[in-house]
């Protein structure tokens, strides 16, 4: 009996409500209990692995030292809840009262059809706000909240941290890049309806919010990693939540990410109706399984390596990060390119004055020693996921 068989048995008798076999519950002993502990923890879902090991009345049998473990990570995970819930409470009473239109995202909206919210798990929590609205919602949120402090800004979002070490993504673009995702995303706030009972706060319709998952899924695979938790959201919005199958697969169409769909549900129904595997599914499971939440960085690099085209023009372009990217660390490049050299040196000083030289030294190790059957293996499986 296989680790991946054993823990996909957990999450469905979580997740499904379905009741442990013997024959699984047999296999689960402190050396498998180890493994299961180390792989859900990885994947931030020690918590849900240690609620169906003591629903089943089968946690004592993974030995005192991992049965404390495991009640540990359950702890810390109610514990983060009831945090980023009040903190999501605050944020969002913050943005009604300054007049902001704001949108949850992700977690704050599908751990609501988990069989306990708290065993949806976040790392931060996720909030849509217009771009116009950007300057004013910073504002607002650092007066009205002082321990808010602002701590960067991407391509996409601000980062902002609260004293207690909660993470707040302020996202004013959803997808970057990708322009028939973007197609569809456009219109985000004109298909959205107002939450029950707020004025300013807005909620995505069925389709956009199943879409802006795959599309987000597709994001995750690009940078390297996409961890188990994007597939039990997928099979929640699947078999949780009533839905117009015909009007998600239009969206879908449109902003093609049609092949990534198709698998990654049959890679769900694999996990959590126990079908047989194909080529592409045991392709994505091994990718997905050895990433942990966000993937690492050997994944990572190997990803980039086939957008970019090589490992030369890979190191080249983390040496030299290209325009696009590089602005959204120096703002004062927008137009202004003449200044890119400066910043170029500027980013170098950077990265020895904070301490990430030893990384980046890394990271081009890991570049040059990636093997060419390892190249080929992830331009397959982007390949087969329409990638």
């Amino acid at each position: 009996m296989t680790v991946e068989k054993i823990l996909f048995a957990l999450f469905r008798s979580e997740i499904c409500n379905e009741t442990l076999l013997e024959e699984y519950k047999e296999a689960i002993t402190p050396k498998m209990a180890g493994a299961l502990y180390s792989i859900s923890k990885s994947h931030d879902l020690a918590h849900l692995v240690c609620e169906s090991l003591d629903k089943n009345g089968v946690l004592a049998k993974c030995g005192k030292q991992l049965e404390e473990a495991f009640c540990q990570q359950r702890q810390l995970a109610v514990c983060r809840y009831e945090q980023i819930r009040f903190e999501y409470e605050r944020i969002c009473s913050v943005l009604e009262d300054a007049k902001i239109d704001h949108m949850p995202l992700k977690g704050a909206i599908i751990r609501a059809f988990y069989p306990e919210p708290w065993l949806r798990t976040s790392c931060d929590i996720d909030v849509f706000i217009k771009k116009e609205e950007l300057n004013n919602a910073i504002k607002a949120l650092t007066e009205q909240l002082d321990d808010y402090k602002l701590a960067k800004r991407t391509a996409h979002d601000i980062s902002l941290f609260s004293g207690g070490g909660v993470h707040l993504e302020l996202h004013y673009e959803l997808i970057e890049n990708e322009e028939n995702v973007q197609s569809v995303l456009s219109s985000v706030w004109e298909t959205s309806k107002r939450a029950k009972d707020k004025t300013y706060c807005y909620e995505m319709n069925d389709e956009t919010f199943y879409f802006y998952h795959v599309a987000h899924m597709a994001k995750h695979f690009l940078c390297g990693g996409c961890g188990i938790k994007p597939f039990i959201d997928l099979w929640i919005l699947e078999h949780q939540i009533p839905h117009d199958e015909k009007a998600r697969d239009a969206l879908i169409e449109i902003g093609g990410l049609q092949t990534l769909n198709e698998k990654a549900k049959k890679l769900c129904r694999v996990w959590f109706a126990e079908q047989e595997h194909d080529e592409v599914t045991k392709q994505m499971a091994k990718f997905v399984l050895s990433g942990g939440v966000y993937g690492n960085l050997e994944s990572r690099v190997a990803v980039q390596q086939q957008k970019k085209g090589g490992k030369i023009r890979y190191a080249f372009s983390r040496i030299f990060l290209p325009y696009n990217e590089i602005k959204v660390q120096y703002p004062v490049l927008e137009n202004k390119k003449w200044m890119l050299p400066f910043c170029q040196v500027c980013r170098w000083f950077r990265l020895i004055f904070k301490g990430r030289v030893r990384y980046s030294v890394r990271e081009l190790n890991i570049n040059a020693g990636i093997s060419q059957e390892r190249q080929q293996e992830i331009e397959k499986l982007l390949q087969n996921l329409g990638l």
